[in-house]
């Protein structure tokens, strides 16, 4: 049997801000870490009697920060069927960033998930994914109204500070994968934009450093991810 392989992806960068907060206590260097609880498979990849093998998770990730734009991959193993599940006694720390003392920092994070085969074509993906994040960020001024590409800012600098919405973070991963859909094997998931803020005194909103679970679907299964940030 071949077995199958799911994947997700993260497109993650810094800008600023916060609400119902919680300080962080002054000790540099600290760091702010999205980590990983547990992965559920809810419907396994897969319908009726192709629903077999193991679908093999793999989380990716585009990450963006300071104008610098980098890709990473993590392992979190086999899901043979509908219900399997995978705890992390201790949370996975999948990405990390340096936390600038006295600066308000938004660190965002694009998933998208994907079932993968033996031919793949997800490396590809998230190459693409990053070099589509670059030229966003590297033109500020264009965009018409009603275009989630649009863009309010200025400068490279002010679009830094205002991060990805949503609207666009989804417009950029559909554009992507529909330039490489003929050549995929993989089955790439719908995407979700998180974020987390933390303000020039060091807040932060309570609710981002609680575990929460985000279901992703495919166009044959869903998968649940609990995750956090965590503030070191």
């Amino acid at each position: 049997m071949i077995a199958k392989t799911l994947i997700g992806a993260v497109i993650a960068f810094a800008g600023a801000h916060s609400m119902s907060t919680v300080a962080i206590q002054a000790a540099a260097p600290r760091t702010a870490e999205l980590q990983l609880y547990r992965v559920k498979a809810i419907d396994e990849c897969g319908s009726g009697i192709t629903e077999w093998g193991h679908d093999r998770m793999t989380l990716g990730a585009v990450t963006v920060r300071n104008g610098k734009v980098k890709t990473r991959q993590f392992a979190l193993g086999k899901f043979g069927h509908d219900g399997s599940t995978r705890n992390y006694s201790r949370p996975k720390t999948f990405l990390m960033f340096d936390i600038e003392p006295g600066v308000a920092q938004r660190f965002q994070a694009v998933m998208v998930m994907a079932e993968r085969d033996a031919s793949g074509g997800f490396g590809d993906y998230l190459k693409e994914l990053a070099a589509h994040v670059e030229k966003h960020l590297a033109a500020p001024a264009r965009g018409k109204e009603g275009d989630p590409l649009k863009v309010v800012a200025t400068s490279g600098v002010e679009l830094a500070a205002l991060g990805l919405t949503p609207p666009a973070a989804a417009a950029i991963a559909g554009t992507v994968l529909a330039g490489l859909k003929d050549g995929l094997k993989d089955d790439i998931f719908e995407s979700h934009l998180e974020e987390l803020k933390i303000k020039k005194d060091g807040t932060v909103k309570k609710a981002e450093l609680t575990p929460r679970t985000l279901n992703f679907k495919g166009s044959s299964c869903t998968y649940a991810v609990t995750y956090a940030w965590a503030v070191k």
